[in-house]
Order: C-alpha cells, then structure tokens, then sequence
C-alpha cells in the first residue's frame, strides 16, 4: 500500500480518536490526534498486504506509538521546565526575579542527596520510572515512592517529577 486515501482517512479517524481517548486519560487532543494520524500514513507506507494481516490491525501498532511518543515527548519538556527554574524565565522578569529562581534550583540540588540527584538527573532526561528502577537497580515502586517524597518535601512547583 503506498498511500491511504482521503476516503480511508475519513472512514478511520475514528480509531485513531478512540486511541487518542485511551492513552489520554479519556481526554481528546489535537496534537495527538495528529501524531496518530501520522502514525496511519507510516503504516500506509511500511504495510505489506501479502503477509495476511488486517491493514488496521497492523496500522494500530504505528498509530499508538506516534501518540506515546508525542506524550513523551510533552512529558519530558514539561518536566524540563517545572524542575529547571532557568527554563521559566519569562521577558517580564526582573532580574531579581530570575536571580531569586536560581538560588532556590542550586538550594533544591544542595538539599538533595546523591540517589536523589542521580533519580532527578535520569527524571529530567524523560526517563520513565522503570526505566529509572533499572539503571539505579531498584524496583519502580521504590523509585516512586523517592519521587513522591521529592514532590513532598519541594513542592509541585519546584519539582514536578
């Protein structure tokens, strides 16, 4: 299959809100409604009909991951944001302001101790808490349970990880 069709679009875009719902928290987006119909054009292109698979069965696979990815991806840059206050500086800010932010970032570090540092490190690179357990060779619920006590201590507006 080279291309779908705007008719097989149409006719399909419901699957692809439906998936957009799912991995959404029910939600509908349209920046991922878009990362999913992307997701159809890769199947389109990459579909081979001769191996006897249903072109939406094999289509669900590329939809959904272009949909995670660009969940993901919005993840990691709002985590960049919330725990890197020299991200938020906004024109409007004094320099007060901005000098105040990065005194409270270098005091977050300074409090933080090296497993702490080292799971904000990997958070603040889009790592997933698994991901994190793995490398810090940890179960996922201990990594949790850190992160949700790095929340606590600091506060959501400090760190959001």
């Amino acid at each position: 299959m080279k291309l779908i069709t705007e008719e097989y679009y149409r006719n399909n875009k419901g699957f692809i809100v439906s998936l957009v719902k799912q991995l959404n928290g029910g939600y509908f987006d349209d920046d991922l409604f878009q990362a999913g119909s992307m997701g159809l054009i890769k199947a389109s292109k990459k579909y081979d009909g001769s191996k006897n698979i249903k072109f939406l069965t094999y289509a669900s696979y590329w939809i959904e991951r272009e949909i995670r990815d660009e969940i993901k991806k919005r993840n990691k840059t709002r985590n960049n944001i919330e725990l890197n206050p020299e991200l938020q500086y906004g024109k409007s800010e004094s320099a007060e302001d901005i000098a105040d932010k990065k005194e409270s970032w270098n005091n977050f570090k300074a409090m933080l101790n090296d497993e702490e540092k080292k799971i904000v490190s990997l958070k603040l690179k889009g790592l997933s808490q698994i991901e994190i357990g793995k490398i810090i060779g940890a179960p996922q619920a201990t990594v949790s349970k850190l992160l949700k006590n790095i929340r606590k201590v600091w506060g959501y507006t400090m760190c959001e990880v």
